[in-house]
């Protein structure tokens, strides 16, 4: 497209119906794959499975020192990065900060429920309207990781409280206007 800000409000509107520009659509085992798991996820024995996972894995990052929220549910456990980070402001995106900083100290990918997703920008041009509450989700898809697996995330997640003092938020240079999470420019605090 030629104009700028047309192809912009197309890539929006292609997250919202079809997902991000990257991913290529669904091949038919993808579809065969949530078939199944349509259909696991009605047995009781596998829900009970699922919910013991959770919460073991609630426990972990709650013994590493994470504020874990309860209860952990069956298909995620979400970490409060407000309470986690207080010295954020929540405009500074602390719920951003602490998946950034789980990826960079180990490869380790979270969702960001915080301002970035939830908040708003203030119609007036203040400040961005802060979401109610930041929080990390670590989400635990179906038949994807083994024990070890979660024992490593838990081990970087403690290294992350370690330095939780330490950790900077981040400004939005650009963003556009539903879904910015996907599209948002951000840059640190810090800088």
């Amino acid at each position: 497209m030629r104009d700028a800000g047309l192809a912009a409000r197309a890539r929006e509107q292609l997250i919202a119906f079809e997902g991000f520009p990257t991913y290529g659509g669904l091949a038919g085992r993808d579809l065969e794959a949530l078939a199944q798991g349509l259909l696991e996820v009605t047995e009781p024995d596998y829900l009970r499975y699922r919910a013991e996972c959770a919460r073991w894995f609630g426990e972990q990052l709650g013994l590493a020192g994470l504020p874990v929220l309860q209860p952990t549910g069956c298909h995620a456990v979400y970490v409060d990065a407000g309470a986690m980070l207080p010295h954020i402001a929540p405009q500074q995106l602390p719920a951003t900060a602490v998946a950034n900083e789980l990826y960079l100290a180990g490869g380790v990918r979270v969702t960001e429920l915080g301002t970035l997703v939830f908040g708003h920008r203030d119609p007036d041009g203040g400040p961005d309207v802060p979401a109610p509450r930041e929080l990390v989700r670590f989400t635990l898809p179906r038949r994807v990781y083994t024990l070890s697996h979660l024992e490593y995330v838990v081990d970087v997640a403690e290294t992350v409280w370690s330095k939780a003092d330490q950790l900077t938020g981040y400004h939005i240079v650009e963003q556009g206007g539903a879904l910015r999470q996907f599209t948002a420019v951000l840059r640190p605090a810090a800088e």
